[in-house]
């Protein structure tokens, strides 16, 4: 969730919860939830403007990058794009610089002023790749040094002399943002390494340019378009750039503009009221033990504290203020940023999906709105698109399905000539299939020579059917009866006439649900005010004293329309909430789908095996050895093949070297080693000979995603297990040779039943059994096994890979 820069402090409060039935102290009721749906925009159109600064400062080079910061600014918001083609290509990005020579603004703002020396380098728009393109070849030419970015029109500094007005850019960012319309998830991210636009920074000199009263109004116009920019559901996010040479400093100018500061003091009233300011080390020699420890008539006794009481809450002032003082930072520093969105390159950030909105009725007429959110989906590659080359380029060829009847060919349509029908019972014929079959036959007879009946129907009247072939029944069905019924009966015996909705029967101690009863995944039930009033007040009650009383629902849950009834278990979960303040679960109800009787299979209740207990001892010891403590997160682990994935199609795009995963840019690294050392001439791996070493150390971070454009990307692959990366100990390695002594008896290191390899040796046998006519006598397994080393087909019947192997013999030996 995004921060509110004019209010800092509604991070710490109860910022999402419901407004309803606040007391007089005006603090929220326990028995409110916060609303998870308006702080989430997944569901949401994103609509993001990068706001760049292009001055001569953003034209230096950058120590820890050795490009320019605005290289590294234009290349981060390449990245960014390159992340929403993944997780969400319909939302829209564009590039704004300010701080240029010429302006470019004409025709992107529909309202309000144009203020001059802005360029819109990418108009808003839905991300794609050509737009990247363009910026990344400019960004490639300025890193081979053929074409620098200052020396191009669109992004030359201004007349040299000249302070640019920053108030104008954020003008034209708000104003160009609300031309984009009412609809969509809108932010603007500032980017800037100017701490104090009121000074002209030279070379080896800094001087104001505008006076105080200058440097006011400066402040207060640029407050005007964030709070313009706040009422039409605007965010503005900074995004400070700093180096290792020099740390920007927010509390020079946009400490007031954006509400972010580095010293919290100014924004927190409890850091700020630091009551003994005025007390110095004299202190420590006026101490008096007594006066501490005998109250003053003077003055009350809640007002008296300790030295000691006073030096405990100066340093937990000062813990409080470090804290917050890091917290800050993190929300507006460029690196942070850039750090998080490095990181999410990989992931593809699913959106929530309302399944349904129905009624949860507790008892007779007590009834409240709730939502269904589907928390688990499968992500999959996506379906590939298939292409047909024209003389003008590819084009998508859109598949279109036409039902056709089997028999006659004829094109049928859907809601009028395809009825639903299920098999039933034995001896009832398929009357429509039997009379396309006698209208057919009909035809064949008219069309024959010869005497006989005229038409087929008077062959079948006179029961002459001997020439003509059987009739039958629809394929498949082998002459069972059908049973068709419309869609409204359907309907009828799916929803057995029960109401939408969850009626939950009654309450159960949740040690009586065991953790095999489900049929699927769970769906999250969330409430809602749409249908209800009130529902949200009344679904936190429940879900306190379920809480609290241990307790799971047991409920018959029908949600859709056209759904079939089923039970349901509704667990509560309460809300989590880290030491700073952030939501890290929802709270809400998790609907679990149960099982019927006739849905649950029987476990077999005899075992093969009785293990010996020293087989136990050896298998236990083993189990005990790899075990882990630590818990398992599955949200911490992304699938690597889906990423590697999704890097290839990057590169393929943008023209970039082939992705690597990180176990393949370990090799790489460890080979290029080597060959330094003079161990080995070079290694070859994955088609890469001679690449250069990527080191371990510089992946993900924030140097190597900015100071290339075209270096392969690397995937990181976490479910290694981290074994993989050690050798394994003398105790390890006795406990697993054991273990194959007494279960596997085979020796450590062999699989039983592994199939057969044929190899170059076996070719002197397979030759005399091709001479001799013998090749039958393989099995399957070998069969296999020699066309596999041939590279030729392995499909079919024992006959049919005896006379493949047989014919490629032939010609070979032949």
């Amino acid at each position: 969730m995004s921060r509110n820069w004019r209010n800092p402090k509604a991070d710490d409060g109860e910022a999402g919860s419901d407004g309803e039935g606040e007391g007089e102290g005006g603090g929220a009721s326990k028995t409110e939830l916060m609303d998870w749906e308006q702080i989430a925009h997944s569901s949401t159109k994103d609509i993001v403007l990068f706001c760049i600064d292009a001055g001569p400062h953003m034209h230096k080079i950058n120590p820890d990058t050795n490009v320019s910061f605005l290289h590294s600014a234009l290349l981060a918001a390449c990245k960014f794009q390159e992340t929403k083609l993944i997780a969400s290509p319909n939302d829209q990005v564009g590039i704004l610089l300010f701080g240029t020579q010429y302006t470019e603004m004409q025709g992107f703002i529909n309202k309000g002023p144009v203020y001059s020396h802005c360029t819109v380098l990418q108009k808003i728009a839905q991300v794609d790749v050509e737009p990247l393109v363009d910026i990344f070849d400019l960004l490639a030419d300025d890193e081979r040094g053929t074409q620098h970015l200052d020396r191009i029109s669109l992004t030359a500094p201004y007349e040299k002399g000249k302070l640019f007005r920053i108030e104008h850019a954020l003008g034209n960012a708000v104003h160009y943002m609300i031309a984009q319309g009412k609809t969509g998830y809108k932010r603007i991210f500032f980017m800037t390494n100017n701490d104090d636009p009121a000074v002209l920074k030279n070379d080896d000199t800094a001087k104001p340019i505008r006076s105080s009263s200058e440097r006011t109004d400066a402040t207060r116009k640029c407050l005007k378009f964030v709070n313009e920019a706040g009422l039409r559901n605007i965010e503005l996010e900074p995004l400070f750039i700093s180096s290792s040479e020099h740390t920007f400093e927010v509390d020079k100018f946009y400490g007031n503009v954006f509400a972010a500061y580095d010293d919290p003091l100014s924004s927190d009233p409890e850091v700020s009221s630091d009551s003994d300011d005025s007390e110095t080390e004299d202190d420590e020699d006026e101490y008096d033990l007594l006066a501490d420890l005998l109250p003053n008539e003077r003055q009350p006794s809640s007002a008296l504290k300790t030295k000691a009481q006073r030096r405990a809450e100066r340093i937990a002032r000062q813990s409080k203020r470090e804290q917050r003082e890091a917290r800050n930072r993190s929300l507006y520093d460029c690196a942070v940023k850039m750090e998080e969105i490095s990181q999410t390159l990989e992931e593809r950030q699913m959106p929530k999906r309302v399944v349904f909105n129905t009624v949860m009725e507790i008892g007779e007429g007590i009834q409240l709105g709730v939502k269904g959110y589907s928390m688990f989906a499968k992500a999959t590659r996506g379906t590939p698109v298939r292409m047909v080359e024209e003389a003008s380029g590819y084009r998508e060829v859109a598949a279109k399905v036409v039902p056709v009847c089997e028999d006659t060919g004829q094109i049928l349509q859907p809601k009028k000539d395809i009825d639903t029908a299920f098999s039933f019972g034995a001896g009832a014929a398929a009357a429509g299939y039997n009379e396309a079959m006698l209208a057919d036959q009909e035809r064949q007879a008219g069309a024959g020579a010869g005497a006989g009946p005229s038409t087929a129907r008077e062959a079948e009247a006179n029961g002459d059917l001997g020439g003509l072939p059987d009739l039958g029944s629809i394929p498949g069905s082998a002459g069972r009866g059908l049973a068709k019924f419309t869609k409204e009966e359907m309907r009828e015996m799916r929803e057995m006439g029960l109401p939408h909705g969850i009626r939950i029967l009654g309450f159960k101690p949740q040690s009586k649900l065991e953790f095999w009863m489900n049929t699927k995944h769970s769906v999250f039930l969330y409430p809602t005010d749409e249908t209800y009033a009130g529902s949200k007040r009344f679904f936190a009650s429940l879900l306190q004293s379920m809480a609290k009383k241990k307790v799971f629902g047991l409920a018959v849950c029908l949600p859709r329309a056209g759904s079939t009834p089923s039970f349901a278990a509704i667990w509560p979960r309460e809300e989590e909430v880290s030491a700073e303040g952030v939501q890290l679960t929802a709270p809400g109800m998790f609907m679990i789908p149960l099982p019927y009787a006739d849905d649950i299979r029987d476990n077999p209740v005899e075992m093969s095996l009785t293990p010996k207990r020293e087989e136990v001892e050896a298998a236990a010891a083993i189990v005990k050895k790899y075990s882990y403590s630590r818990p398992f997160y599955p949200d911490t682990y992304n699938n690597p093949a889906l990423a590697l994935h999704y890097a290839t199609l990057r590169a393929a795009a943008f023209d970039r070297e082939r992705p690597m995963t990180s176990k393949i840019a370990q090799a790489r690294q460890a080979a290029a080693a080597a060959s330094a050392a003079g161990e080995q001439d070079g290694m070859e791996i994955d088609g890469g000979g001679g690449a250069a070493a990527v080191p371990s150390s510089s992946m993900g971070t924030l140097g190597t995603m900015l100071s290339s454009v075209r270096k392969a990307e690397v995937v990181k692959d976490d479910t290694l297990p981290e074994y993989e990366n050690i050798d394994a100990t003398e105790e390890e390695v006795h406990l697993i040779r054991n273990f194959n002594e007494l279960i596997l008896k085979a020796g450590y290191g062999s699989v039983r039943g592994a199939p057969p390899k044929f190899k170059k040796r076996d070719e002197a046998t397979l030759k005399s059994k091709w001479a001799s006519q013998t090749l039958s006598t393989y099995k399957v397994d070998e069969l296999k096994a020699a066309l596999l080393f041939y590279k030729l087909a392995l499909t079919g019947r024992k006959a049919e890979l005896v006379e493949r192997l047989d014919t490629f013999l032939t010609l070979r030996w032949g």
